[in-house]
């Protein structure tokens, strides 16, 4: 009986079905500023772990946050990074807020 020559099929590269997750831009505590505003919106508004990204929770309408400026160069048109009475972080859809004076 002779041998058959058989082909040695690489075993495929592993690849990840999960999505990648995007970077988010935090600012540094020592650059932050900090406006007061509050929620304005009658449905109430997401809190997200960064621009578009998943919402962390809802914040109630009127809910009081501290925005934080962060340098113009890093800004995400529409988004505003905040941080939530209880110290929680994340981003708002400024149109959403009003801002309260000191």
């Amino acid at each position: 009986m002779s041998k058959k020559k058989t082909d040695v099929i690489p075993e495929p590269e592993a690849v990840s079905l999960a999505p990648e997750t995007p970077e988010v831009i935090q600012p540094a505590p020592e650059q932050e500023t900090i406006r007061k505003a509050a929620v304005a919106s009658d449905v109430g508004l997401n809190l997200r772990r960064g621009p578009g990204l998943e919402v962390q929770r809802v914040l109630a309408d009127g809910e009081e946050l501290a925005l934080v400026d962060i340098p113009e160069d890093a800004s995400i048109e529409g988004w505003c990074p905040v941080i939530a009475a209880d110290g929680e972080r994340g981003w708002v859809m400024s149109r959403y807020l009003c801002t309260l004076e000191d």
